[in-house]
Formats: structure tokens, sequence, C-alpha cells
């Protein structure tokens, strides 16, 4: 059976798939001694608040839902108000166990890139804690580049990523 990855953006009404994938991979990481989203900003309402109303999309394969990601158009607590670029934040990109390790993460970086061309974007912009040696590889396995280490208030070190998107017509924003 041929396993064809699909990408939907989904409504409000249809989070929970969503959410149901980040609560399981926030239980996994916390045993995992790791942990990375609080499960409370994991609750519907929670969630659309505190990233102000995100466009979300679920990652399929055969009709199961395998993964999923949200996309904001400014990210002022990681990034500031740098509106120079026209940008998409990629955030929550997340892959449900089964399907790990199989170029689906890749997969979804690759087709949220031409979306955002798609939608007149310059760039991708993510980030994550510094000592998630996974998620830095994948990044820069992607072509991401690291623009910066933030230290938090807290001392917490994140780590921000930037890809500059070629246009249709083969510029580089």
């Amino acid at each position: 059976m041929s396993k064809i990855l699909k990408i939907k953006q989904i409504g409000y009404d249809e989070l929970e798939i969503l959410l149901s994938m980040y609560r399981e991979k926030a239980e996994w990481l916390n045993r995992i001694g790791q942990p990375m989203w609080s499960m409370e900003y994991l609750e519907k309402q929670n969630f659309i608040t505190k990233y102000d109303y995100p466009d979300c999309f679920v990652a399929y394969i055969n009709d199961i839902p395998i993964g999923g990601f949200i996309l904001l158009e400014s990210d002022k607590l990681f990034w500031g108000t740098d509106d120079h670029l026209a940008v998409y934040y990629i955030h929550k990109l997340v892959v449900t166990h089964d399907y790990t390790g199989q170029g689906n993460a890749e997969k979804m970086l690759g087709w949220i890139e031409e979306y955002a061309k798609t939608n007149g974007k310059e760039a991708v912009r993510l980030d994550c804690y510094e000592d998630r040696k996974y998620l830095l590889q994948l990044y820069k396995s992607c072509g991401f580049n690291l623009v910066e280490v933030k230290v938090m208030p807290d001392g917490t070190r994140i780590a921000q990523f930037e890809k500059r998107l070629q246009s249709k017509d083969g510029r580089t924003g």
C-alpha cells in the first residue's frame, strides 16, 4: 500500500485530532525526561488563545493522522517584532510514534516551504530548545540556518532557525 503524505488545513472543530497527537508526544517526552509542552496549553481553548488563533494542519497517510503543525504570521515572544520579511513561523511540528524515523517531518517541512511560497512568504522560521540535538540536526538537514540562540528570562536556551525561500521566479526572499 502506498504511503503518500497528504496535509490538510483543519478548522477548530477538528482541532482535537491535532491536540491528541501533541498530548501523546508530550507524555512521551515527559517519560524520557525531556519535557517540552505544557499539558495546560494542549486543551482546545487554551491552545487557541495562547497561539492567537493559529492556522492548524494535520498530515495523513492513508487517511490516518500521523502528524501536524501550526503556522503563525508573527511570533513576538521568540522573534520580536521584526516585520521586514513576510514569514511563517512553524510551531508544534509533531509526528506520531509509529511514523517517526520515516522522513515524515522532512516531508512536512518541505510542504510548508511550498505552501509559504504559494502564499507570498519570503522565509519560514522555527525554534526549539537548544539541547534537543535531534531537532537541531533535523532543521539543519532541511536547509534551515541557525540565526541565534536566545536565552529566555528563566535561562532556557532557544535555538532560532530560518530558511529563506526561493520564489517561483528564482529570487531568494
